[in-house]
């Protein structure tokens, strides 16, 4: 048995490396033909797959239950967040009252725990929704206590925040369910009748990427892969 996801992704991978080696084949002709005079003025082949179909009988063998994500204590976690954001102010001399980011704590745990009422008994907030909380709770914390500081240093500070936000929220990954199947093509006939398999028709479309790169204004680059 294997799982579904697993199986899917294999197929998808393999397009990829078929590319790969497309490409690299390309590349080998495109030398050959560099160095005969024939063949010198010709376009270079290259083969591409824009779209392919594959039909997939396959036999559904068991299921896995979705494992829910366990969550830290929420005082634990609104603990980490705030030692975070005092010692990135620390580090960059900003003065900030204990009282001031003691208060951002109890906040923030205290919106943990509505977050979590309002998930209808389901464990605590996606991780998302609360990096999002957690920086919007300390800003709104400086603003009532009127504390100013450079932007790029409150830049700075709510990325660490983010940072340690999105580290200390879970303990334990949840897991979606998953279908455990059979591929092998003997062992689905031998195990069931026709009627009784399941099929996927897949329809995989190619697209390729490209890396582009990008030269920042303090001479530092940055490459991305963006759709060609």
């Amino acid at each position: 048995m294997t799982d579904l996801d697993e199986f899917l992704g294999a197929i998808l991978a393999g397009v990829s490396h078929a590319r790969r080696i497309a490409d690299e084949e390309s590349t080998a002709i495109a030398e050959y033909y560099k160095d005969n005079p024939l063949l010198a003025g010709m376009a270079v082949p290259r083969v591409r797959i824009p779209e392919f179909t594959i039909d997939i009988p396959l036999l559904i063998e068991n299921q896995e239950q979705k494992q829910q994500p366990k969550f830290r204590p929420r005082g634990e976690v609104a603990k980490a967040v705030a030692g975070a954001a005092r010692e990135r102010l620390k580090e960059k001399g900003i003065r900030v009252p204990a009282a001031t980011l003691k208060q951002f704590e109890t906040r923030l745990s205290k919106h943990i725990g509505e977050l979590s009422k309002a998930g209808s008994g389901r464990p605590a907030p996606a991780r998302e929704q609360f990096v999002k909380l957690s920086e919007m709770t300390f800003i709104d914390t400086l603003n009532q206590q009127q504390i100013e500081m450079p932007a790029e240093v409150r830049r700075e500070i709510l990325s660490s925040l983010r940072r340690a936000a999105r580290e200390h929220l879970l303990e334990t990954p949840g897991q979606p369910p998953r279908l455990k199947i059979n591929v092998l093509t003997a062992e689905i006939k031998d195990k069931a009748a026709p009627v009784q398999v399941a099929r996927i028709k897949l329809t995989v479309r190619e697209e390729g990427l490209e890396w582009t790169t990008i030269e920042n204004e303090d001479g530092s680059r940055d490459s991305r892969l963006t759709p060609e």
